[in-house]
């Protein structure tokens, strides 16, 4: 979404400055502006990966239950086939035209092969109907029961992949609606640059880098704290937190109840720190922030001598 409020800004931006961007360019009406917040919001519209995947897992769900049963019918027709052919090497050729040698494909899910080896289960067992069901070997049922169950795994093998093509297919979609609107996008920001060639303050409004900086900043760090009685440990709440770079405002705050704080959005340096608590000596120190690091201190406070 970060990309989208970017464009969303410099759009706000053009519009602003319709009148400079129309001298340069007569394409630039309000009109013009109209038609790519359409854009922004059709391509918004357009479900996300995350979406598309979500939407697709109950078929994955109702496959996978599909092919826990398929697999149990497997199983048990391997039994069937080996108490009906008790020579050993025919027991390897039945097994071979039942379609076993797939059995470790199948069982891994690939899903074709599963199938396959469904369908020649089904043709084996109506090739040999007769010496299955012989000796109370194979129940009487059992062929219908595997038929069904075939039938149902192609039919639901069938409606997964199609809705995995059309998630590929929105993928496909959102992903050039994301291209399309950034290209535009793009040739603003570029016209804007030259307009404002002489203005760096207007001129950074259409410079998209420093845009999503400022939506999202990725470089400013954050420090976490604690403060502590020295010698008990107790957690210190009401302790005012003072951190300052050179040269610049100082940023305050409290402890809360648990002795702890947080300044978030601070950029790289050295900074000078000072906690303030009555009853304990001032705590003053200097700190390194690092860009884009998430840095924790432990602070200790004493009480005075006497």
């Amino acid at each position: 979404m970060e990309f989208y409020t970017v464009c969303k800004t410099i759009l706000v931006n053009l519009r602003k400055e319709l009148g400079a961007f129309a001298a340069l360019k007569a394409k630039y009406t309000m009109s013009f502006a109209d038609a790519v917040e359409n854009e922004i919001k059709a391509a918004i519209a357009l479900p996300s990966e995350k979406q598309r995947t979500i939407k697709h897992q109950i078929p994955r769900i109702n496959l996978n239950s599909r092919h826990k049963e398929c697999m149990k019918k497997l199983r048990a027709l391997r039994l069937y086939i080996k108490d009906a052919f008790n020579d050993k090497e025919e027991q390897r050729v039945r097994l071979k035209e039942a379609g076993f040698n797939d059995y470790r494909q199948a069982l891994q899910k690939k899903w074709e092969v599963l199938i396959g080896s469904m369908h020649k289960g089904a043709q084996f067992i109506a090739n040999h109907r007769t010496t299955l069901l012989a000796n109370d070997n194979m129940p009487a049922g059992f062929e219908a029961e595997f038929i069904t169950e075939a039938d149902s795994l192609k039919t639901r093998v069938g409606k997964f992949l199609n809705m995995r093509e059309h998630t590929l297919q929105g993928t496909h979609e959102k992903v050039l609606a994301n291209n399309t609107l950034y290209k535009k996008v793009m040739g603003i920001c570029l016209d804007g640059q030259f307009v404002f060639r002489d203005n760096e303050a207007k001129q950074v409004q259409f410079i998209f880098s420093r845009v999503m900086e400022l939506v999202a900043p990725r470089n400013l760090a954050r420090l976490k704290f604690v403060v502590k009685e020295a010698g008990t440990n107790l957690l210190l709440a009401g302790a005012r937190v003072v951190i300052k770079p050179e040269g610049a405002v100082g940023l305050s705050t409290l402890t809360d109840n648990k002795g702890s704080g947080v300044f978030d959005g601070l950029s790289a340096g050295i900074y000078k720190v000072s906690v303030v608590l009555e009853g304990f000596v001032e705590l003053v120190e200097d700190v390194k922030i690092r860009k884009g690091v998430k840095s924790f201190k432990h602070w200790v406070m004493e009480q005075p001598q006497r």
